[in-house]
């Protein structure tokens, strides 16, 4: 590594602007990244759960040219670190300075007392790969993000008459219910822990401000909530794509399968309703920090192949080479 560079922790009242405009430069290089803005940077830092300990920033000659976040969820009670991809501009890559963030940020994890960390990669990024196999990093799941065209979809099978879908308002009851919702259908989930009432109070917040649209359809059997559909259009990130496109998150609790599926769910973003919010443009690829769930991305042209990610984990003990 270039011994002019300098890693060194995020000075916060300086690096903010370098940090987004370091995200936005590394993220577009991908064919559906959706660059940042300081608004939402601001926004995302001030969520209840945002560890802001663990950023580091590579400098040069007094610029910055990479940056990483390791991170604690406060909340997590096993107390697994999450290293946020290390990002490196390109004519300053192959040089060693994404190995010394990794190693830097993976450090700060272990003087907090974290022996277990994760690490999430797109399965296209070959050296992001790479750098974590050298990290010590094992496979540990797979994801991936599906796209499909609204234009036509399949004939579904008949519906149980003991089923249905409702639109759901913005109100304090319909967030309770929500969130009891999310957290047990979720509870089978990698990585599961509760969400709490003050995170989806922020995510609604930082969505308002934003002019993210959202809604959100839930699932009754017998009169029961059993499971959601979370539907939200963001205008700036379809002008940056140039796509109408948008982004639903379903869940659904384990007992109503046999009542319902997360196709009938899925289906109903077709389907004509008074206000038919769902025939606007869509949003952008959501944030990793938000609802990591099944994701049915979903856009009005024609459809793409799917994009597998990749996440690692690794023990932060007995590592000396660190």
């Amino acid at each position: 590594m270039n011994p002019k560079v300098i890693i060194r922790p995020f000075a916060v009242g300086q690096d903010e602007d370098a940090w987004v405009s370091i995200f936005n430069q590394v993220v577009t290089e991908f064919a559906d990244g959706t660059p940042t803005t300081r608004a939402e940077y601001d926004l995302e830092v001030s969520s209840p759960s945002y560890d802001s300990k663990g950023r580091f920033v590579a400098e040069l000659d007094g610029t910055v040219i990479g940056t990483v976040h390791a991170e604690l969820d406060p909340e997590d009670p096993d107390r697994v670190g999450f290293m946020i991809p290390v990002r490196v501009l390109r004519e300053h890559r192959r040089q060693g300075i994404g190995l010394a963030l990794a190693r830097r940020g993976l450090e700060s994890l272990r003087e907090r007392g974290v022996v277990k960390v994760q690490a999430a990669v797109r399965d296209e990024n070959a050296a992001g790969r790479a750098l974590l196999a050298r990290l010590g990093f094992k496979p540990c799941r797979v994801m991936s993000w599906m796209r499909r065209s609204l234009d036509q979809l399949p004939e579904l099978p008949a519906l149980n008459p003991r089923f249905e879908i409702r639109a759901v308002p913005g109100s304090p009851d319909s967030a309770a219910m929500l969130l009891s919702l999310r957290n047990e259908a979720m509870k089978e989930h990698y990585n599961y822990r509760p969400v709490t009432m003050e995170e989806m109070a922020h995510w609604q917040e930082s969505d308002d401000k934003l002019g993210i649209a959202t809604f959100r359809l839930v699932a009754y059997v017998r009169g029961e909530p059993v499971g959601y559909l979370s539907f939200s259009i963001d205008p700036g990130g379809c002008a940056h794509l140039n796509r109408k496109r948008g982004e639903c998150y379903i869940r659904v609790t384990c007992e109503s399968g046999p009542y319902c599926s997360y196709h009938h769910i899925a289906s109903s973003l077709s389907q004509p309703s008074g206000s038919d919010p769902v025939r606007s443009p869509g949003s952008s690829p959501g944030r990793m920090w938000r609802s990591p769930g099944l994701r049915l991305g979903v856009q009005s042209s024609a459809s793409l192949a799917a994009s597998p990610g990749r996440e690692f984990s690794a023990s932060l003990a007995a590592r000396p080479g660190l």
